[in-house]
């Protein structure tokens, strides 16, 4: 491997590490960043073995010397190091930034296929295990519109902000799809789907304050030429979150709710290989046995 030297120096505290202690750390930090941006993993480990060598706690270089581990795929190196951050998050200059380092770690579980510990970690992100009173209400809310109404109704009737864990729901959602619990995958996926439904819906009326929502074709054939949206949606996945509510519903027996999102799909003007399951989908429409859960 390309630095494992460096990993047995370090585990055996006799790396030499070249001195700079005249520069204040923060600065020392966003050197050993940009080195690792530009993948010279070897300088950056060792600046931020430099920084973590202090008396002062420093959260921010230990999950970077966690990520350096990542790299290598030197799995449980990786796990210690960036619950070693995790309990140094007290010390964050961002607080915020806890919220990437607990991705992290359940990515990790998820690499080592601890599939347990990857649903807790996401969970935790979320503020625990169970849901309160106020969210258990509106998903409720939201899936007796969907079945009943249909999603140009749940639209209608309903908005959602879109926040900083709103990928921990996604993630659960597709865990819980692919071993076929499909309550708690459509429970997990609905509130992000809506939340960028309404992320899109609130830009077309930032843009043009006469802007009224009418139904859901209408608007994905408003947004598939507006290269901004197509990038966002690209980036994020957002047609693949479409796919598997779908089936999630599919797998609840709702399959008329499943082939209205799916022909949503397969009528867009979207370029994605979402559209085209989707369309295979409305031809012989099954539950998958194997796909992507992260």
């Amino acid at each position: 491997m390309r630095f494992k030297f460096l990993i047995i120096l370090y585990l055996f505290s006799s790396i030499a590490i070249f001195s700079q202690d005249n520069l204040p750390l923060w600065i020392k930090f966003q050197e050993a960043k940009m080195m690792y941006e530009n993948g010279d993993f070897q300088d950056a480990l060792e600046f931020f073995l430099s920084v973590t060598s202090k008396d002062t706690p420093f959260p921010e270089a230990e999950y970077m010397i966690g990520l350096l581990y990542l790299e290598e795929g030197e799995l449980d190196l990786a796990e210690n190091q960036i619950k070693k951050a995790i309990e140094l998050s007290p010390y964050l200059e961002v607080k915020e930034d806890i919220l990437d380092i607990k991705y992290s770690l359940a990515k990790i579980y998820l690499l080592k296929e601890d599939y347990d510990s990857y649903v807790l970690s996401l969970k935790d992100i979320l503020g625990g295990d169970e849901l309160n009173i106020e969210e258990i209400r509106d998903q409720n809310a939201y899936y007796e519109t969907l079945i009943e109404s249909g999603i140009d109704r749940l639209v209608v009737l309903y908005r959602k902000d879109a926040d900083s864990v709103m990928n921990a729901r996604i993630y659960l959602g597709y865990y819980y799809n692919s071993i076929g619990e499909y309550s708690k995958s459509v429970s997990y996926l609905l509130s992000p789907v809506l939340a960028i439904i309404t992320e899109v819906i609130n830009d077309k009326f930032n843009r043009n304050r006469e802007y009224v929502f009418s139904d859901m074709e209408t608007l994905f054939t408003q947004i598939s030429s507006d290269k901004r949206v197509i990038e966002y949606f690209n980036e994020h996945d957002i047609l693949k979150l479409f796919y598997y509510l779908a089936e999630s519903l599919y797998g609840l027996d709702e399959k008329d709710k499943a082939k209205e999102i799916w022909s949503l799909l397969a009528n867009s003007s979207f370029e994605s290989m979402w559209v085209n399951k989707s369309v295979k989908q409305l031809r012989n429409p099954e539950l998958e046995t194997w796909k992507f859960i992260y």
